[in-house]
């Protein structure tokens, strides 16, 4: 009759203290009759799910992520993008001194998808648009009468490596590689070019856990910084 009132009462005690408690991920106490001194100590089923080291870390292994964002002077199958390799010199001799361009103007825009194999260690994908543009103007009437463009396209696969994880906060490196088309558009012709992509990140910072926001310091295709927002799936 003991035995079953103290199985009783110790069941008795757990409903009452493990709901409260889960969130914690263990709960111990200590229970004492006139058999003895009694220890228990309740974890939940799952205890990752609870532990209060996954709010420690922005990161679980297993979650899906996806980036947008812009960046400033990406690589080309040309060149970076704040050069002006292809500023059309000899076509000045040609059209006279009537002819001016405009300022150059580049835009990067970048998207990636990919999944933390681990809490520290990424695998995915990035697609990356750069486009340039230099109207050309006549000049005593200020008329555009044509634009020179650059167009593009590069896609190489991400590996990154998580190297510090606190919190909302995280610190990466990361390296990419693979190709790229570059189409440029002139005056009385064109030309495609085809070239490596690489992308070599050499710190980079993300804030948040499912919503964040990143920025990147490197060099290649994804720019010398980029920056943007991104979408952590099941974390």
């Amino acid at each position: 009759m003991r035995h079953l009132y103290t199985t009783l009462t110790c069941l008795l005690v757990a409903a009452m203290v493990l709901l409260p408690d889960v969130a914690k991920g263990q709960y111990r106490f200590n229970f004492s009759d006139s058999l003895g001194t009694y220890k228990v100590a309740f974890r939940p089923h799952n205890p990752e799910q609870f532990s209060s080291r996954s709010l420690n870390i922005p990161v679980k292994a297993g979650v899906h992520e996806i980036r947008l964002g812009a960046a400033y002077c990406a690589y080309t199958p040309s060149d970076y993008t704040t050069s002006n390799y292809w500023y059309p010199v000899d076509y000045w001799q040609q059209l006279g001194e009537n002819y001016s361009t405009g300022d150059e103007r580049w835009f990067t825009i970048g998207f990636e998808g990919g999944r933390w194999f681990r809490e520290w260690f990424y695998l995915g994908g990035s697609l990356i648009w750069s486009g340039g543009f230099i109207p050309v103007r006549y000049t005593p009437t200020h008329q555009r009468v044509s634009t020179f463009t650059s167009t593009n396209i590069s896609i190489m696969p991400i590996v990154r490596f998580a190297w510090l994880r606190r919190g909302i906060v995280q610190l990466y490196s990361g390296v990419g590689l693979g190709f790229a088309v570059g189409y440029n558009e002139k005056i009385d012709y064109n030309d495609t070019l085809v070239d490596v992509a690489f992308d070599v990140t050499f710190i980079g910072l993300s804030i948040g856990r499912d919503i964040f926001g990143y920025i990147d310091i490197g060099a290649g295709n994804r720019g010398v910084i980029s920056a943007g927002i991104g979408y952590r799936f099941n974390n």
